[in-house]
């Protein structure tokens, strides 16, 4: 039996992004070979969940507060909420000096505990997935002090080539994240990025050493859950219902371009095609519209009901060559049309989509809406009822799965 120690951020039920990752890959190692230990943050959210072993670790009273008071409707706790948060963003500019790392107090008791629970369990295995970067460097500490241990750092999103701090320059977010890079992955037995990610490694890390050691995967989130057809519609409302499932802040993702398509098609169609917008969101009063409906966040074990009663799933795209969209594997498990915004030419997203068997990309650098809307209701005409072989989505992004991680990483280790 083999024990594995997973450090991530925000864990069961309310899991963060990496954290449904490298959930997907858990469930796929056979129980019998296998003993998976995680920690994570205290969320005061308890999990059930027999199969992992999970310790949850504070990170001090502001984020206790507003993991405690998330979800409520109290008026005085919603103005603290705001006012804390607030602070939080401040304090975050005063680890300048070691961004990107922004919880030293955190990693202190997070290595602490690992290391306790290395003496008890002998751990063969340490995952440690970004972000947070807490977790690399914990990786990075057991991997000095037991050098037995075959220490993983798993970039599911990028550190030297993920978003930047907007108030500072370009090239000072990449300097201050490249040299954590150089310091940590040294230290790794194997390093796992995704493809993404691909051209900016090779541009910045491949003279370093520890290049070697890269293996380019893909977001794990290919699984088994399709469904031929649900037997009751979450929607219920006798449309053709369009739906995106995650965060949606604003300018991240351009919704005021996707508003204004939006009203060219209920301008053509009226209400026949209804989109729905799922999760956290900073620009709520935009989603105001005859034909879109705002919904709040879903935990991500009942998402599947929303996406499974869709007809089309719709993803919108950022501005980082380097970020991709874990969600549009997310959604080629269910086999559904696929349409998908971009505004740079090399999204990340994009040779995804067109290997996709059906799947429609929108350029928001067009400014005819009107046209744009025209061509979304015709996909959606047109790719109604249409099956999508799972099978065939399998073999097209195999590094996908999380089979895949689990013989390529796990299992070549040794």
């Amino acid at each position: 039996m083999k024990n594995i120690l997973i450090l991530t951020g925000r864990y069961k039920p309310n899991m963060s992004a990496n954290s449904i990752c490298i959930d997907n890959v858990i469930k796929k190692l056979p129980k019998d070979e296998y003993a998976v230990t995680c920690i994570c943050y205290e969320d005061y959210q308890k999990v059930i969940d027999s199969s992992v072993d999970v310790h949850k670790v504070s990170r001090g009273y502001i984020k206790s507060f507003i993991y405690k008071h998330e979800k409520t409707n109290n008026k005085f706790a919603r103005i603290w909420l705001k006012i804390l948060k607030s602070i939080d963003k401040f304090l975050l500019l005063c680890h300048t000096p070691i961004w990107p790392w922004t919880d030293c107090l955190f990693t202190k008791k997070e290595f602490k505990l690992a290391d306790k629970l290395q003496k008890e369990k002998n751990f063969d295995y340490v995952i440690a997935v970004h972000m947070p970067l807490s977790s690399i460097i914990v990786g990075k500490k057991l991997k000095v002090k037991y050098p037995d241990i075959c220490f993983i750092p798993y970039f599911l999103d990028s550190l030297s080539g993920g978003r930047p701090l907007s108030v500072f320059s370009d090239s000072w977010n990449l300097k201050k994240k490249l040299k954590w890079e150089r310091k940590i992955l040294p230290f790794a037995d194997k390093i796992v990025v995704m493809e993404a990610s691909r051209a900016h490694n090779e541009k910045y890390s491949s003279e370093c050493d520890y290049y070697k050691k890269l293996i380019y995967l893909d977001i794990p989130l290919l699984t088994n859950t399709a469904i031929s057809k649900p037997e009751s519609n979450i929607f219920n409302n006798g449309k053709i219902n369009v739906v995106f499932a995650g965060t949606a802040n604003y300018p991240m993702r351009n919704f005021a371009y996707f508003i204004n398509v939006v009203d060219e098609i209920f301008n053509l169609c009226g209400d026949k095609i209804a989109f729905h917008i799922i999760g956290q969101s900073n620009c709520v009063a935009m989603f105001k519209k005859n034909n879109v409906e705002y919904h709040l966040p879903v935990a991500h074990n009942q998402l599947g009901e929303y996406l499974n009663s869709a007809d089309v799933l719709i993803n919108f795209g950022v501005k980082t060559p380097s970020a991709i969209s874990g969600k549009i594997f997310e959604y080629m498990s269910y086999a559904k049309p696929i349409i998908s915004t971009y505004s740079i030419d090399n999204e990340a997203c994009i040779p995804y989509l067109k290997k996709y068997p059906v799947a429609l990309l929108v350029d928001e650098n067009v400014s005819d809406y009107r046209r744009q809307a025209e061509r979304i209701i015709k996909f959606i005409n047109d790719s109604i009822g249409k099956k999508i072989d799972i099978n065939e989505i399998r073999s097209l992004f195999k590094n996908n799965l999380p089979e895949t991680f689990i013989e390529c990483v796990i299992r070549e280790v040794y």
